[in-house]
């Protein structure tokens, strides 16, 4: 039991050192050659150009976005995550930047507003359907073909009154 123990330990502060160092190496700075422009482009996809109106700034060609291009590459070789790098600069030129809106605020809305509008559609075109069945079953119903006009439905109450009345004229002839 003694070994397993011993052994066990070992292995567990083994592991515990690889996850330490390896969070090291992930922080340290790398060289700007060993970033590729696919990993620039997969934020810069994400942010709009400042110059041109709703532009990636990964397609666009413009010196504005080339140079932002260039910071990116910048903060990834300082070890910055992707995160990091979209709240620099959301916060250094605002949210109109973002690609995706922030959800907060009235950005709620924007997020929102797509599966209310698909529940209200769905309300609306089950009204729709509704009616063109009711539609449909009015106008599969039997017609009559006199043209008398039709005489309104008795109801219970005036049948009981009838039964009594006839009930009455019977004992009276008797």
């Amino acid at each position: 039991m003694n070994k397993k123990s011993g052994l066990l330990a070992f292995i567990l502060a083994l592991l515990a050192t690889a996850v330490f160092v390896s969070s090291v190496w992930a922080q340290q700075p790398r060289p700007l050659s060993e970033i590729s422009d696919d990993e620039v482009n997969a934020i810069a996809r994400k942010i709009y150009c400042p110059v041109c109106e709703g532009i990636p700034l990964d397609t666009c060609p413009t010196l504005a976005c080339i140079d932002w291009r260039a910071e990116i590459r910048l903060q990834l070789a300082q070890g910055r995550t992707e995160a990091e790098i979209m709240d620099h600069f959301i916060r250094q030129y605002g949210d109109g930047v973002s690609a995706v809106p922030p959800r907060r605020g009235l950005n709620w809305l924007v997020w929102l507003a797509p599966f209310f509008l698909v529940a209200v559609g769905g309300v609306v075109f089950g009204n729709y359907l509704r009616n063109i069945r009711q539609q449909q079953a009015a106008a599969s119903a039997p017609k009559s073909t006199s043209k008398k006009k039709r005489q309104p439905k008795e109801t219970a109450v005036d049948i009981d009154d009838y039964i009594q009345r006839i009930e009455q004229e019977v004992d009276r002839n008797k």
